[in-house]
């Protein structure tokens, strides 16, 4: 995959390798896993999505049961 695609852009010969870089760009962005995603690391990445999602929901509920005080005190202002 890698080889083929600036063949395909060879008629854009000014901007091929831009647009190469987008391309690899984009396959990183949207398939973290690669093309033909192992078995072993997705689940490696579905383990560390769960884990952000707990993280995540602590932080808010956290923030949810925090009282919200002025810096300069209750009688100020």
């Amino acid at each position: 995959m890698l080889i083929g695609i600036p063949g395909v852009f060879s008629e854009f010969e000014q901007y091929r390798l831009l647009l190469y870089g987008a391309v690899l760009m984009a396959i990183m962005i949207l398939r973290p896993q690669g093309l033909i995603p192992n078995v072993r690391r997705s689940q490696e990445l579905e383990e560390e999505d769960v884990a952000q999602d707990k993280w995540a929901g602590a932080v808010t509920a956290d923030e949810q049961a925090a009282p919200v005080t002025s810096p300069l005190g209750e009688g100020a202002g």
